[in-house]
């Protein structure tokens, strides 16, 4: 099950990491507008753009899927069915494990996130996520909201990659 602010990965046995369920940045609209304040050397862009994120918030479980005790989650909610045959790895990880990107449009790469899991673990996505975060406290190079955000994942290993 996957919804918002979170998303299922798995990491297969041959190694490329997919996201069965798909992936919807329900905050792409507002980065953009961020990457082009930044881009236009404006500061405290989270300021400045206070009221849409508001407006965003407000369409939570209207436009896109929050777990925020709304009954309303649920028509977001999404499941599917998969064959676990060649699958190494389940990944739930919340967007606090998403690595920063300098365009909010650039595609997310979920075998460099499967690459990190099978290096180091949980650990290494995080470490990996804070390094680019503490390397741009004023949120300028990758647009985002706050510095950090809170960050959580679990793995279920099944199998063994082929390659390992």
């Amino acid at each position: 099950m996957q919804v918002g602010d979170s998303i299922v990965l798995t990491i297969h046995t041959a190694g490329h990491t997919s996201a069965p369920l798909g992936y919807h940045d329900h905050d792409l609209a507002l980065m953009r507008k961020w990457k082009k304040l930044a881009g236009e050397g404006v500061s405290h862009i989270r300021d400045k753009i206070n009221d849409d994120v508001i407006q965003l918030r407000k369409s939570a479980n209207v436009s896109y899927g929050m777990i925020n005790g709304d009954e309303k989650v649920r028509d977001f909610l999404q499941t599917t069915t998969i064959d676990l045959d060649d699958i190494a790895v389940i990944l739930l990880i919340t967007d606090g494990l998403f690595i920063p990107k300098a365009d909010p449009d650039a595609e997310e790469d979920w075998d460099y996130y499967g690459r990190l899991y099978l290096e180091g673990g949980l650990d290494k996505m995080y470490d990996t996520v804070c390094k680019k975060e503490n390397s741009d406290p004023e949120l300028t190079k990758y647009p985002r909201y706050k510095l950090h955000d809170d960050a959580s994942g679990i793995a279920i290993t099944l199998a063994t990659i082929d390659n390992e």
